[in-house]
Parts: structure tokens; C-alpha cells; sequence
């Protein structure tokens, strides 16, 4: 189940890279910078450079715990636009969802469907 939902969740965010208005391409990519530096305990990469944060590769910025606002600045996007990241959150679940039916079809129910309380990025 795991598996089916991270190739789902993959297949949406590439959905989204490629057929999502400009804004909502680079929140995704905003998105992803910031889930990936949340991901791990601390600095894991190890060496540090200068290179600006949203031209790094994915597996530099793990562990580097950025808040939503340094992901958003990265991308100069409006760091203060939380909604930005809702709007994001409420596609990307319903892309998810719609793949979901597709491949799986309505017998298996989505796993996407998260009841009650919104996340706030950090």
C-alpha cells in the first residue's frame, strides 16, 4: 500500500510540474524543496556550498530543516502566502485521488482523504 501510494503521489506531482499554471509549478517546487530539507535529522548532505537553494540537488538539501518561508524565498515566491501551500496541498489531493481511480478504480478506496485540521508549514 505504501509502494501504490508514493507511485500515485509521484504521478501527481509530475502531473502537476507539467500541466499546472506557472504558480503552481513553482509552489510545488517550493513544496518539494521544503518537504525534502525536513526530511532526516539535521545537516545530513555534510559538505556545504554556495549554491543558491533552489538550484541544489534534492539529496544537498535534505536534513537542512528550512522553514516554509526560506524554501518560498528560494523561488521568490511570496514567503508569507501560507495559502499558497493549501492551494497546493488541495491540488496535489485531488490529483492524487484522481489517480487513484484510474489505476486502482473506486473499489479500492483513496488513501488520500485526510479527515479534519490543516498542516502549517513551519
Amino acid at each position: 500500500m505504501e509502494e501504490r501510494k508514493a507511485y500515485i503521489l509521484l504521478r501527481a506531482c509530475c502531473e502537476l510540474a507539467s500541466t499546472g499554471s506557472p504558480a503552481c509549478r513553482r509552489n510545488l517546487r517550493v513544496a518539494i524543496l521544503y518537504w525534502f530539507s525536513n526530511m532526516g535529522n539535521g545537516c545530513e548532505h555534510g559538505e556545504q556550498d554556495d549554491t543558491p537553494l533552489a538550484d541544489k540537488e534534492l539529496h544537498r538539501v535534505i536534513g537542512i530543516k528550512l522553514s516554509w518561508r526560506e524554501a518560498a524565498a528560494a523561488f521568490g515566491a511570496n514567503p508569507n502566502d501560507y495559502s499558497a501551500y493549501h492551494r497546493l496541498l488541495a491540488k496535489l489531493k485531488k490529483t492524487c485521488d484522481d489517480h487513484w481511480k484510474k489505476l486502482y478504480g473506486s473499489v479500492m478506496s483513496s488513501p488520500f482523504e485526510v479527515p479534519g485540521g490543516k498542516h502549517e508549514p513551519t
